[in-house]
């Protein structure tokens, strides 16, 4: 029984795994033109994120770009990092839809369990 414990520490890295993590900020803020609408951003993420991702989190955040405070929304996608095809259309496609200058990628190694 001494050895439960190294027991249960090795089963536990064993499923633990290095992973990616990206974390997108989408600013809703445009120039000359309305900030970007919640419908227009669900809109955004059923036709563009998740047909592209089988897995993400949202949330809203408040940023400043340059300066001015907006609206923001968050996106975390967690896996080996093999969606960067995914990622970069994702990017690409909100920056073209709604004429805006960046979006902000901060990508992570982290060590997930599931």
């Amino acid at each position: 029984m001494r050895f439960a414990p190294i027991l249960v520490l090795t089963l536990t890295l064993a499923c633990a795994s290095a992973q990616t993590a990206d974390t997108l900020y989408f600013g809703t803020g445009r120039a000359g033109a309305a900030a970007i609408s919640e419908s227009e951003w669900q809109q955004f993420v059923r036709e563009v994120i998740a047909p592209r991702m089988s897995g993400f989190t949202e949330w809203t955040a408040r940023g400043v770009w340059k300066g001015t405070a907006e609206e923001t929304h968050v996106v975390m996608f967690v896996g080996n990092g093999g969606d960067e095809t995914a990622i970069r259309q994702i990017i690409d496609e909100y920056k073209r839809r709604f004429a805006q200058e960046a979006v902000l990628r901060v990508r992570s190694r982290v060590r997930a369990t599931f």
